[in-house]
């Protein structure tokens, strides 16, 4: 099943990332611009390293561990950066997402784990007795349980339970952010979320639903996945995508920055692109278990 599902969802991906290079050339051709200096360009070559990236995740178990390790170190490198943590709270959420993983490849129960997390770093600085500055530092390391624990953790648990749904939740997301960047660009009027994201429009987010349902709709083709899946999980993943990228944008606004890195040339840093996941991926999980996968 995972080689097959693995030419398949490649299959899939080549075709997507084709087809929009393709259309991205043709643009830029009647644009009159060149093709080194698109933004459009830049962002696909990105998306195409991440796709293979990705992609290289449904090859094993061992290959998705380690995907997922590096792409919570790098999380908490950029979470650190944004929240301004000290250097003993930046140790510790560098910790964070590869120490839950190793848990949970161990055999920890997902339930048990975050437990563990969410009362571990509200106690450290209790432990240190940070009367001055403890509450807030607790704040802080507790969102750092959010956004750099459950993306990682719940993406290996969700694997680890289907893996053609981990291919919806990766086409789904994907598809989600792109729809809501090219109809919010084309047509978005009403701001959605002003104070956060000046840019985000109403209209983006009718475009990420049907961008979150087309992707999920591919892995259906795709996969063995059930077509229920595309009612089911398109708009899960549409309201988990808008919710993880507006959580960012509220970090980003407080630490008065536009971008959480510079790793991804056309989009930021790593967590600028893998933001809708803080909130999908454990969305996700939810609904996986509710029926009972």
């Amino acid at each position: 099943m995972p080689a097959e599902l693995f030419v398949q969802s490649s299959a899939a991906a080549g075709v997507l990332l084709g087809g929009s290079g393709l259309t991205i050339v043709a643009i830029e051709t009647v644009r009159g611009r060149s093709l080194r200096s698109s933004h459009l360009a830049t962002r696909w070559r990105t998306w195409s390293m991440l796709a293979v990236i990705w992609i290289a995740a449904l090859t094993s178990s061992v290959a998705r561990l380690a995907i997922l390790s590096l792409l919570g170190a790098v999380m908490a490198f950029e979470y650190g950066r944004l929240a301004e943590l000290d250097t003993l709270d930046r140790r510790i959420v560098a910790l964070l997402p590869v120490g839950s993983l190793i848990g949970l490849v161990s055999g920890v129960p997902l339930e048990v784990l975050l437990l563990l997390v969410l009362l571990s770093v509200s106690m450290i600085p209790v432990a240190g007795q940070d009367v001055a500055s403890g509450p807030n530092r607790i704040g802080k390391l507790l969102t750092a349980a959010v956004v750099v624990v459950l993306p990682p953790v719940c993406l290996w648990e969700i694997g680890d339970r289907s893996l053609p749904v981990l291919v919806a939740v990766l086409f789904g997301v994907a598809l989600s952010d792109v729809a809501a960047f090219t109809v919010g660009s084309a047509v978005g009027r009403k701001p959605l979320a002003r104070r956060l994201s000046p840019n985000k429009t109403w209209e983006g987010a009718a475009g990420n639903l049907l961008g979150a349902v087309a992707g999920v709709g591919i892995a259906v083709v795709a996969t063995e996945l059930d077509p229920s899946a595309v009612v089911i999980l398109g708009p899960v993943l549409a309201f988990g995508a808008i919710s993880g990228d507006l959580l960012e944008s509220l970090l980003k606004r407080n630490a008065g920055v536009k971008d959480a890195g510079g790793l991804l040339p056309g989009f930021g840093g790593v967590l600028d692109r893998v933001d809708s996941l803080i909130a999908a991926s454990p969305l996700t999980l939810m609904v996986l278990g509710l029926l009972g996968v």
